[in-house]
């Protein structure tokens, strides 16, 4: 059964991140286009996914049935659950914009992607890692291409709002692909594991950080070398097995040093994204927006949220066509404030409560996703980016350094206590 899962976990990688919004359009089935079942508007993955948290958890895999046990993941089941009842309500009374299928994808079928990863055996979770990695290659040099000749491979969500070429590769959106690439670039200079040789992983680094300009996520690319700077100072908690070696100290200076390079240079996409900070074309506005969108309820909407038709009229009248471009403002407007707080306490607990059992780069993934969506859609809307940043941080940042003298395990897993390579360890 462990086997069966481990493929049914590929095949919801595969799927959540090469088959975006657009993607799945383009192959017919109908998930963001008007008409189409109500089966395809929900992602593909949600229902292999869900398939294997049943399987994981009737077949008794230990992880798996741990995890579902514990607070954090209650909490964040409770949370998610919470808005899909109250999507269920408003799609039952008559007018609703797919807030069913947004809920299911964006928040319950992350708590199935726990259930089924961590039903995964680590070094299989490795293997997953590897690819994604390839993927991530393959993303931002094919990001970098885009922006070089000035038109997207496949089509963008932004397409019909604005005419603006930035990069978004297979991730479907410039912004999804920016946060993305900057959680791929935390993990290669905040882990302290060693899998590859220096250079190989030097040059990932350098080949994400230039896609990071081809995307153009402001807010990705500011608060990616912010987390950078932070993990630079942070030593790790006491008595943690794995901390911050020499190199994880040095490489977010260097970074800086390099983009500070790339800057002088006649770059034309570097160019452009720079000159977004000056000239935003109306994202400040959005957000403005949104903040005036909020003040405009009484508290009877904002406990209950407000139907699709009134929230078009104040999207049209605050001029902001994209959305309320503040996630929680997004889903306070939809869902109310009395569905929305549960999830406002429980995504990060559900995050960085993952992370405490992971490699310290996963605590800089998550605090990476709760900085940038905020300022963005994101989840605000139907989208894949949770489910991705935790797989990112399942198969990547696993923990390498347990020692089994002192009786530690690691979900279940205990570990061999083993050197650390120089390049990790700061010896």
């Amino acid at each position: 059964m462990t086997r069966l899962i481990y493929y049914i976990a590929i095949i919801a990688t595969i799927l959540l991140f090469g088959f975006c919004a657009p993607m799945l359009d383009l192959i017919g089935w109908s998930y963001t286009t008007a008409g189409g079942s109500p089966v395809t508007k929900i992602h593909p993955a949600f229902y292999l996914l869900l398939t294997g948290s049943v399987l994981a958890v009737a077949f008794g895999q230990r992880r798996a049935f741990a995890l579902v046990a514990t607070p954090r993941f209650l909490l964040y089941f409770v949370a998610a659950a919470i808005l899909v009842g109250k999507a269920i309500m408003i799609t039952l009374a008559g007018k609703n914009e797919g807030e069913l299928s947004s809920t299911l994808d964006t928040f319950m079928t992350p708590a199935f992607v726990l259930i089924c990863f961590y039903a995964v055996k680590p070094e299989d979770l490795s293997r997953i890692g590897a690819g994604l990695r390839l993927f991530f290659v393959f993303n931002s040099i094919m990001g970098i291409v885009e922006r070089l000749i000035g038109s997207r491979f496949v089509p963008s969500f932004i397409d019909q709002y604005t005419s603006q070429d930035r990069a978004s590769a297979m991730l479907g959106h410039p912004l999804n692909a920016a946060l993305l690439t900057g959680v791929m670039i935390i993990f290669l200079v905040t882990s302290v594991r060693n899998t590859v040789p220096a250079p190989l992983k030097i040059g990932e680094i350098m080949l994400h950080a230039l896609a990071m300009f081809a995307f153009g996520g402001r807010g990705a690319l500011v608060f990616t070398v912010l987390v950078l700077l932070i993990s630079s100072v942070s030593v790790g908690r006491a008595g943690q097995a794995e901390r911050a070696g020499f190199a994880q100290r040095v490489i977010p200076f260097a970074i800086i040093a390099v983009g500070i390079v790339l800057v002088f240079l006649p770059i034309p996409f570097i160019d452009a994204t720079l000159d977004r900070f000056t000239n935003d074309q109306g994202s400040a506005q959005t957000r403005d927006g949104a903040l005036r969108a909020i003040m405009m309820l009484d508290l009877n909407q904002l406990a209950v949220g407000i139907d699709v038709s009134q929230r078009q009229v104040m999207m049209k009248f605050l001029n902001t066509p994209m959305g309320f471009e503040i996630s929680w403002i997004a889903l306070t407007l939809t869902y109310g404030f009395l569905a929305t707080i549960p999830m406002l306490f429980a995504l990060p607990v559900m995050l960085f409560g993952s992370a405490r059992n992971l490699d310290r780069s996963a605590f800089y993934i998550a605090l990476l996703f709760m900085i940038v969506t905020v300022g963005s859609l994101a989840i605000g809307s139907k989208t894949l980016l949770l489910c991705q940043t935790l797989i990112m941080m399942l198969t990547l940042a696993q923990r390498t350094q347990v020692s089994r003298s002192l009786g530690l395990q690691v979900e279940g897993y205990e570990r061999d206590r083993t050197p650390a390579p120089f390049f990790a360890s700061g010896n």
